[in-house]
């Protein structure tokens, strides 16, 4: 079955330089979603702890969209609806932390040959921020084109902060595990194992008391096209 991976994880140290790679500490949860057999909108607790999923799905009308967020065999598919919902995305429902580890599995596109574009918010200050350009939120986009060198894109709202060159195509079918890792002003990024960003930050604006240090109220995964979300997901509290 392809599987989309997703784990969090929150930073044991804070990296010194560039070379460095931002540790994960203790799990605090995980989910493989393999409760999800028939087809359901609710997409519950975790496997292990006890965080619960929610979901921004609401369309230009201001009603919920169900049939963007769906668990099915295994999987947890997200899409998007044109002119309605372009983003939606799930989140930990009242799930706070600081710094993290992210690991998220993308799975093969659903959208008949088209890849997709899987995005990872964090940093966001209220839920209804957790959505792929919102303001006052970091974003890791996996592109869907890779011909490029801007295969992988770090954002906080719509303003580009680093991109990364993964590889030379990628494939619709194609299954790819994400790293993200965030601890104070470092940011870094992984693909299929291959680092691609590791971005410091010096911008004081960006980085007050209250976004570098503020809560995260939902870590959301979330899609410009369809993306299965599958697998599991590691919560890891920082540990000084």
């Amino acid at each position: 079955m392809r599987r989309l991976l997703l784990c969090i994880c929150a930073t044991l140290t804070l990296s010194v330089a560039f070379s460095q790679e931002i540790k994960s500490g203790g799990l605090l949860a995980a989910d493989g979603f393999d409760r999800f057999t028939d087809a359901t909108t609710d997409l519950g607790r975790v496997d292990t702890g006890d965080a619960v999923w929610a979901r921004n799905d609401v369309g230009k009308d201001g009603a919920a969209v169900p049939s963007l967020i769906i668990g099915i065999n295994g999987e947890l598919q997200i899409r998007y609806s044109s002119g309605n919902n372009n983003a939606p995305a799930v989140y930990l429902q009242d799930f706070t932390i600081d710094n993290a580890v992210v690991f998220v599995t993308v799975g093969r596109s659903l959208m008949g040959g088209r890849t997709n574009t899987a995005v990872i918010t964090y940093r966001a200050q209220e839920p209804k921020d957790v959505w792929s350009h919102s303001a006052e939120a970091y974003h890791v986009e996996l592109a869907a084109d890779w011909s490029t060198s801007r295969d992988v894109i770090l954002r906080y709202g719509s303003e580009v902060l680093a991109v990364g060159d993964v590889a030379d195509e990628r494939a619709a079918d194609g299954v790819h595990r994400v790293r993200v890792a965030y601890a104070g002003f470092h940011h870094q990024v992984s693909v299929d194992d291959k680092p691609v960003i590791d971005f410091w930050e010096y911008e004081s604006g960006r980085n007050s008391d209250h976004q570098c240090r503020g809560s995260v109220h939902g870590l959301g995964i979330g899609s410009d096209g369809a993306a299965d979300l599958s697998g599991t997901a590691d919560l890891r509290p920082r540990q000084l």
